[in-house]
């Protein structure tokens, strides 16, 4: 169970980290097109870390919300400094790797915590999605984004 917090916890702080750094890129937008595309992206972060919050508090966690976010991480900065064909693919390499610890902490859930565990695993999948839809320039490359944050 420990491993699983630790886990859950991880996934926690990167969500902050990506409301964070997709929020920056969007205020950093001149064209309303992309600031609204990174808005939706970093409200679908926002609702994920909500819901691992959630998870966290129920197995009696404390959840520091002010814990300032180091801005000059590779992370971080990668998001705000990248063009845009650049950022798609730096977020292609990131997405796909938390998809993969975030399936693995889905497969140890406990049954209460199933349905906020993977819609941790679905928002990637809609992430992933979403990076593939955009490197290929498809139109609404934020449809299932926008279908999860419906729910």
């Amino acid at each position: 169970m420990d491993n699983y917090i630790v886990g859950i916890h991880a996934a926690w702080r990167g969500e902050q980290l990506g409301f964070a750094a997709f929020s920056a890129r969007a205020n950093a937008q001149q064209d309303k097109i992309f600031m609204e595309m990174w808005r939706t992206l970093a409200q679908l972060e926002l609702v994920t870390g909500e819901r691992m919050a959630k998870v966290l508090r129920f197995h009696g966690e404390h959840i520091d919300n002010d814990t300032p976010f180091d801005q000059q991480s590779e992370a971080f900065q990668s998001y705000l400094r990248l063009s845009h064909a650049d950022v798609i693919a730096y977020m292609r390499g990131r997405v796909a790797s938390a998809l993969g610890r975030f399936e693995e902490l889905l497969a140890i859930a406990p049954k209460q915590d199933m349905v906020d565990v993977q819609f941790l695993v679905d928002h990637e999948l809609a992430l992933i999605t979403f990076v593939e839809r955009e490197a290929a320039g498809e139109p609404d490359s934020l449809c299932d984004v926008r279908r999860l944050l419906s729910y």
